[in-house]
């Protein structure tokens, strides 16, 4: 099976843009705009991996990682931000996000940064995604 990667991003056109990027290298990709979206997501659907704004109108990145660690535990999420303020930096010492990606970024790396984290099992030709 294809990795599942869930995009949570306030700008439609970036989620667009990664979509696209990243179904042509083989994954299946949703995308949602607010926190509480994601949340839901995650709720009714299975993910390898979360991609999360840290900063979004209403649920920001933050509030949105700590309730669907509530729901998944074991999910990696990845934060992306434009900037990671001072304020935030020791909160995010306190969380175990599995990465930051910093905007602007490389789909390239991103795609790396996904297939680490997911380990390397990107289709199903002769490979077995796990959970």
């Amino acid at each position: 099976m294809p990795i599942h990667v869930l995009m949570v991003d306030d700008d439609p056109e970036l989620c667009e843009e990664v979509m696209g990027a990243l179904e042509c290298t083989g994954y299946k990709v949703s995308c949602v705009h607010r926190g509480e979206e994601a949340i839901q997501a995650i709720s009714k659907e299975d993910f390898d991996i979360v991609l999360m704004d840290l900063k979004m109108p209403g649920m920001g990145g933050l509030e949105a990682f700590e309730g669907i660690k509530k729901i998944k535990p074991l999910l990696p999420i990845i934060m992306v931000t434009g900037a990671l303020p001072s304020e935030v930096v020791e909160k995010f010492r306190k969380t175990d996000f599995a990465a930051v990606i910093y905007k602007p970024f490389d789909i390239e790396k991103l795609v790396e940064g996904i297939e680490n984290l997911a380990g390397g099992e990107k289709n199903s030709e002769g490979s077995k995604a796990s959970g």
